[in-house]
Formats: C-alpha cells, sequence, structure tokens
C-alpha cells in the first residue's frame, strides 16, 4: 500500500503477527531509469536503503527482522525493466510480487497495475521474464496480485495463463477493476480459482474485506485458499493481525510513532499515517497539535512519550543482524579482490548481510585493480577496512567472522585456527604461460568453488 506500506508499518504488522508484509509499490523506472539505485547499508538505522543519485533519496527501505517475511512489491509494463529492477533487490527481499491490481489512473494509464489485465500477453511476458531471469537463478519466488474480470470465465482463463508462467502465488482481490473499495468483495469464483492454482502447485491468497486474523483463518477454510492478505483494516489498524484482537488505537499510535524514530523514517509520511488513525479516536487539541507539528520532538509532546535511541531494542523488540565480516589476506593472493567482485560473489556476500571487509595489505598500497575492485564493493554497500603487517593478526581476525587466504599464509591459518574461525583456503594454480596468469582469477578452495565455500560458511549461521 502506497504511504502506509512503508518500514514503520510493517514492523509494527511483524510485532503484532503478521506472517508476510509487503512493500509499497515501487515502479520500475523508479529504481533503473537514469543513474540506478544504490544499496546502502545504513549503520544509524540498522537498516537497508535502496537510493537514488545523485539526490540519494531513499526509494526503498528495508530491515534484517524483514528477513523472510518481505515481499517487494514491482510495479511494471515492461520485461526488461521488471527483470532490471527486480535484480537490485531480489538478495534482500523473500518473493518479487508484480502489482496487477491496482485500479488508480496514474497506474492503469501507464499500462501498470489493473492495466495489464486488459493485456495478458504482456502481463504474462513481465511473469516469464521475471521467473526465468529472477526467480528461478536466485531461487526466490515470484508473485502477482490480481483483480476478478468481468466474467467468472474470464476470471478462471486468466488464472490458468498465469499459473502456467512459473509462478509461486497469486493474490486475488475479489473485486473487479472498476468497483469501489466500500462495495462488497465477491468470492463466489474463489473456490474455482483456488482449484485451478492448487493444480500448478501454485499458492493463492484472498484479498478484499478481510478484517482480521480471525476472519482471514475462516476464509482459508471456506474456500480453500492458502492465505489471506489485510490491506484497509490494516490502514485503519495495524493490530489487526493479532490472535488477541485489536489493540486500541491510541496505543497503536505510540508504538508506530518510536517505531519512525527508530527507523528515521519519513516525517511527513509520519504525519500521513498519524492523521488518518487519529480521526475520531483523539481529542481534537492533540489532532490538531499533530497536524501542525514540524518534528518528531513535537509529535512526542503531542502524545506524552519520550524516546532515547538506547532503548531501541525495546522499540524494534528483535536481535540486530548478523552483519558479517570477512578477513581477506592479500598475501599470496593477490588477485582474489578482484574475483571478489564477480556479480554471484558480491550478491552471495549482499544476500548474508556482510557489512565489512577487512583487507590485509600485501603491499603498501592498493593496486589500480585493487582499488577498483575496493570502490565496486563499498557501491554495494560494504564497508572497508585496510590493514597491514604492523596490525596484530589476533585482533583483526578477532574482529571476523569467516578467513580467507591463501593456503600458504601458514601465520594466518594458525591464528584463525586459534580463534576458531572458519575458513576458505585459496589455491593458486602455478602459472606459466602469459595466458595462464590472465586466468589465475579462477581460484578453487579445497579443491571446490570459493563462492561454494563461503556459502557454506554463512548457511552454518557463524
Amino acid at each position: 500500500m502506497v504511504r502506509i506500506g512503508e518500514l514503520p508499518t510493517r514492523l509494527l504488522a511483524l510485532r503484532y503477527g503478521a506472517d508476510l508484509v509487503w512493500g509499497p509499490e515501487i515502479v520500475d523506472k523508479a529504481l533503473v531509469s537514469g543513474e540506478k539505485a544504490q544499496r546502502v547499508v545504513n549503520d544509524h538505522c540498522q537498516t537497508i536503503d535502496f537510493v537514488k543519485p545523485p539526490s540519494n533519496k531513499v526509494i526503498f527501505r528495508l530491515h534484517p527482522l524483514e528477513k523472510g517475511r518481505l515481499i517487494f512489491q514491482l510495479g511494471s509494463c515492461n520485461p526488461e525493466l521488471a527483470v532490471e529492477a527486480a535484480k537490485l533487490v531480489v538478495n534482500d527481499v523473500s518473493a518479487i510480487d508484480l502489482n496487477c491490481g491496482c485500479p488508480k489512473h496514474f497506474s492503469v494509464h501507464a499500462g501498470m497495475g489493473a492495466g495489464l489485465l486488459k493485456n495478458l500477453d504482456r502481463l504474462e511476458s513481465i511473469l516469464r521474464a521475471l521467473v526465468e531471469q529472477v526467480g528461478q537463478p536466485n531461487n526466490i519466488g515470484i508473485s502477482c496480485k490480481i483483480r476478478l474480470l468481468d466474467t467468472h470465465e474470464a476470471t478462471l482463463d486468466m488464472v490458468r495463463r498465469l499459473c502456467k508462467t512459473g509462478i509461486r502465488a497469486i493474490t486475488v482481490h475479489c473485486r473487479t477493476t472498476p468497483m469501489r473499495n466500500t462495495e462488497p468483495a465477491i468470492r463466489t469464483s474463489l473456490r474455482d480459482i483456488a482449484e485451478i492454482c492448487h493444480s500448478y502447485h501454485v499458492s493463492i491468497l484472498v484479498n478484499g474485506d478481510v478484517d482480521n486474523r480471525k476472519m482471514a483463518k475462516e476464509l482459508c477454510e471456506e474456500y480453500g485458499v492458502d492465505g489471506a492478505v489485510i490491506a484497509r483494516a490494516a490502514e485503519k489498524n495495524v493490530s489487526c493481525f493479532r490472535e488477541e484482537g485489536l489493540l486500541p488505537i491510541q496505543q497503536v499510535v505510540k508504538d508506530y510513532v518510536k517505531m519512525c524514530l527508530e527507523v528515521d523514517n519519513n516525517f511527513g509520511n509520519t504525519k500521513y499515517c498519524l492523521i488518518q488513525w487519529m480521526q475520531g479516536n483523539f481529542p481534537k487539541d492533540i489532532r490538531q497539535r499533530a497536524q501542525v507539528a514540524k518534528s518528531y520532538g513535537q509529535l512526542l509532546e503531542c502524545f506524552d512519550l519520550s524516546w532515547d535511541r538506547s532503548s531501541e531494542s525495546q522499540t524494534v523488540q528483535s536481535q540486530k543482524s548478523k552483519n558479517y565480516a570477512l578477513f581477506l589476506s592479500l598475501y599470496k593472493n593477490d588477485n582474489f579482490l578482484s574475483t571478489l567482485c564477480d556479480e554471484n560473489l558480491l550478491n552471495l556476500l549482499s544476500k548474508n548481510d556482510c557489512t565489512k571487509v577487512i583487507i590485509h595489505l600485501n603491499a603498501d598500497t592498493l593496486s589500480d585493480t585493487q582499488e577498483k575492485a575496493v570502490q565496486r564493493l563499498r557501491k554495494r554497500g560494504i564497508r572497508i577496512e585496510l590493514v597491514d603487517a604492523l596490525h596484530p593478526l589476533d585482533a583483526i581476525i578477532s574482529k571476523a567472522n569467516v578467513v580467507v587466504c591463501s593456503s600458504a599464509c601458514e601465520s594466518i591459518l594458525a591464528e584463525a585456527d586459534r580463534k576458531k574461525k572458519p575458513v576458505v583456503k585459496v589455491f593458486t594454480r602455478t602459472t606459466n604461460s602469459e595466458e595462464e596468469k590472465e586466468n589465475s582469477n579462477a581460484l578453487i578452495a579445497d579443491e571446490t568453488p570459493v563462492i561454494d565455500q563461503l556459502r557454506s560458511c554463512f548457511e552454518k549461521n557463524l
């Protein structure tokens, strides 16, 4: 949902019991037109930000708490742009969901959202491209959200076509495109849609007039669907996901303000959401003070709240992300810094929250090639720490989660063993010809590709 689907509301939804959360619809061009959005690790907020140069405006922000539960909602009418945008975020989200249900004029007019339901050939081409070029290579689900068509049979035919694209899930908003949200949802086709989806091993979620968790469970049982998506009810009170029922909106508002401070949410967005929730639920004087507030400090005063970043664990109620650090020795291993910038290795580092690489220098300075590799790592939001032979190995290796070094580095291997750090040993083959030297980046680790060794380290939850 636009505006209401930003990070603070998603985190609250998860706290209150949501199993999955969707981000706001992000149009592909917002990420890839002009200079592409950059992935940045935000140490201040403990978030991952996708920012757009040169203004560095935050397009999308996510939190480690959402790992395994965040669906990225993509707006697109072009297969190539959809794939390009999805590849930017694929390592930080759990699935990519193509929005084919938004009825707003700006979306339909551009051929996106519900506009795609009028051009099923284009819709199929986008989904197939996402499945084949993003979903399958990264083992991540591709899904879509649709609305009903004018007739029962037309809807079922559409669902069959979409299921054949290889998607893993479909969310069905049980209204047609022209219907307003105030009109009752139509569920007469839902059971038949569910049967078709399940015949293709595609999950189906129902949306439209789902008010709370209890109702969601009842709909799943009645229509044989796999889950339910709550939208408008969450806009009114995000605690609708609680098993125990709704919290007073006054409590939700206070939780929300603190969460917004915790993740440094855009102040304008915070005020917008607050004002929606406060209508009819707060005294007029408090609503007026909130409406004219120009800072978070003034909002805290409105609700008689105090907040201190040192109490963040109380606000977010989560463990910190692991923020892995990689120790990389260049001793007898000069080429590996460039090898580390292979796209697959970079994606692996990003996906596993590797936010720092400690580079153990083999010379006084980096070569031009190594400097370019460092810049590429930094563009991925990975911090770089350069250390030389004067730095004590025990202190350096203590800060790392994984040690990568040449098999000839006996002192480093011994220290890593004492510190019980996982080690990836890089073997370089003896090269004779110039051609072999140029290809010497094809390094192996214990006769297994380095990427597989690193993946194994991350999977062991170091």
